[in-house]
């Protein structure tokens, strides 16, 4: 993952101390990594291949990781447009019903007096 890739897929700074926010607080969330061994020379190479992931599979990881965040960003985004869209519209609708509300008041009391 480089800085071009970071860059064309978040609009701003602020989007990308969110990510590094979300990042802190799911490091917080994981369960800690155990300390690696001290004594590496009891283990063979085949054993230290096998038991420790490659920079490739972390590196794949961490993509993945990124791109589910991004998603999730996408998603929660665009639930947020969806719900700033109900609001104005609720808004407009409450205004339209107090105009309404205020026009029948005048003619009750018309009426009544």
């Amino acid at each position: 993952m480089d800085a071009n890739w970071l860059k064309s897929n978040f609009n701003s700074t602020n989007q990308m101390l969110s990510l590094y926010s979300v990042t802190v607080c799911f490091s917080r969330l994981s369960p800690p990594t155990p300390p690696p061994s001290v004594d590496h020379n009891v283990r063979s190479a085949a054993d230290h291949t096998e038991s420790s992931p490659s920079p490739d599979g972390e590196n794949n990881k961490l993509e993945q990781l990124m791109i589910s965040m991004l998603e999730e960003r996408d998603r929660l985004m665009e639930k947020l447009r969806e719900s700033q869209e109900r609001y104005s519209e609720t808004t407009r609708r409450l205004s339209e019903i107090e105009a309404d509300n205020g026009i029948l008041m005048r003619q009750l009391q018309a009426l009544t007096a």
